[in-house]
């Protein structure tokens, strides 16, 4: 998916870890009020067998900042966060493009992200694309 004028994207590097926290930190805070996910958790998840961080994630930049991310895992189950400091400016709507695309090329036909009800504008983006939800917690 095309990304928004002057961003880069690129595949997920352990180094990355230290500001990707940071950034699902913010989101997090923005969103739900607290941070939810540690860098221990993104390590676990790159630590899973079948993850290759090349196929299954990407970090948009700009500049060296992070300012978004997306990973799916088994061709179906995506996560994307935006900082709050890029929202509206096309990056959730490319990360959304990028997730169904690496689903569809690991053989998914669905893929599906948890989206906190309190992101409205994520949701509102999901279901333009046509996602529905499947499941609530």
């Amino acid at each position: 998916a095309e990304l928004p004028a002057g961003l880069t994207a690129r595949p997920v590097h352990r180094e990355d870890l230290p500001g990707l926290s940071a950034l699902v930190a913010a989101y997090e805070r923005a969103v739900l009020g607290e941070p939810m996910t540690d860098e221990e958790d993104l390590v676990a998840d790159w630590d899973r067998p079948s993850f290759d961080p090349v196929r299954d994630s990407v970090l948009v930049l700009d500049d060296d900042a992070p300012v978004g991310w997306a990973e799916v895992f088994r061709a179906r189950q995506a996560v994307v966060v935006v900082s709050p400091g890029a929202w509206s400016r096309g990056i959730g709507r490319a990360l959304a493009g990028w997730c169904e695309a690496t689903a569809r090329a690991g053989g998914g036909s669905r893929v599906g992200q948890p989206v906190p009800d309190a992101d409205g504008a994520a949701v509102a983006l999901l279901r333009s694309r046509g996602w529905t939800s499947r499941w609530t917690s």
